[in-house]
């Protein structure tokens, strides 16, 4: 037992020592603490935000896809496509040779999307290309059909209306795509 006493003295003296003749010690001693301080304070700010923007991303896609959800909805439901499609038939059969379409609309069209347009960089890659697709195509078909549009004005032939069908059928291809997308990564 008192060789132990004898080595822990050792062992003092040896700190000692070392701090007696190194008088930097306390003060990188100190450094080193103002820094492991900066560091571990930094760590909870960074998680935190870290987990504000990663929820914040999942309420704008969730409300992005809502929102494509009840439009894609609302054009099967009031039958868009299928109306073109049937003029389109009409045009090609020669039991007509022009016609009109026009959809009455809100002035507002797009709340969520129109709202959200600067986070779109922030929403997954594997459905952020395919959302502003979807988007622009709702956009060249409605400058169609609104009041005052290209079919809306005045009587246009085969090719106005296919071109619009196209744009039509693209457009619920790729809101589907949206839809499927978001519901296998939510799961």
């Amino acid at each position: 037992m008192p060789e132990e006493s004898f080595g822990s003295i050792r062992f003092l003296n040896t700190i000692k020592i070392t701090m007696d003749t190194n008088p930097m010690i306390p003060v990188y001693t100190a450094f080193g603490g103002i820094v492991l301080g900066a560091v571990v304070s930094i760590i909870p700010a960074f998680v935190q935000d870290h987990l504000r923007r990663k929820l914040e991303i999942r309420a704008v896609t969730s409300a992005i896809v809502t929102e494509i959800k009840v439009t894609l909805l609302l054009m099967e439901k009031r039958q868009y496509v299928q109306n073109v499609e049937r003029i389109l038939s009409n045009l090609r059969s020669g039991q007509i040779r022009s016609a009109t379409f026009q959809v009455v609309m809100s002035d507002e069209r797009c709340p969520i999307y129109k709202s959200q347009i600067s986070k779109i960089g922030l929403l997954p890659p594997k459905i952020r290309d395919d959302i502003v697709t979807f988007y622009q195509l709702l956009e060249s078909a409605i400058c169609d059909v609104k009041p005052g549009g290209l079919l809306a004005s005045a009587p246009h032939g085969e090719a106005e209306f296919a071109h619009l069908y196209d744009i039509g059928t693209e457009m619920i291809r790729v809101g589907q795509k949206i839809v499927n997308a978001y519901s296998s990564t939510v799961k």
